[in-house]
């Protein structure tokens, strides 16, 4: 009679995941919700280089030359404000979510390498 761990020894292996897909998944989910994108754009600003007048951040006077455009400027001067802040955040998370796919990864070969141990302690 076959016992579970048979069962389980004989299951094949999953293919491992592609990373650039796991990053891929996991930019769009963060890219979809409110909180990561609020927390990501605080990383920006607080990581932001300051002006050669060290009063300000380099995104904060990005921020000011928009909304102190003239107004029939404003609508031009904002669109290309946020298209390239857009550009920024995608590019902030996307390295955010490289780094924490390495970091999941890493931790799913150390559990499968100790998963293997236990398996070849109990065949023993």
């Amino acid at each position: 009679m076959a016992t579970a761990y048979d069962t389980w020894k004989r299951t094949p292996e999953p293919e491992p995941a592609d990373p650039s897909d796991l990053v891929a998944a996991k930019l769009r989910d963060w890219l979809d919700d409110h909180d990561s994108v609020a927390e990501a754009l605080d990383d920006l600003a607080a990581n932001s280089d300051h002006g050669a007048s060290g009063r300000y951040t380099l995104f904060s006077a990005d921020l000011a030359r928009v909304l102190t455009a003239p107004l029939p400027d404003l609508e031009k001067h904002a669109v290309r404000y946020f298209h390239a802040l857009r550009g920024r955040l995608q590019q902030h998370l996307r390295d955010s979510a490289e780094a924490q796919v390495a970091v999941d990864l890493e931790e799913a070969r150390e559990g499968a390498s100790e998963a293997a141990g236990l398996a070849r302690e109990c065949a023993a």
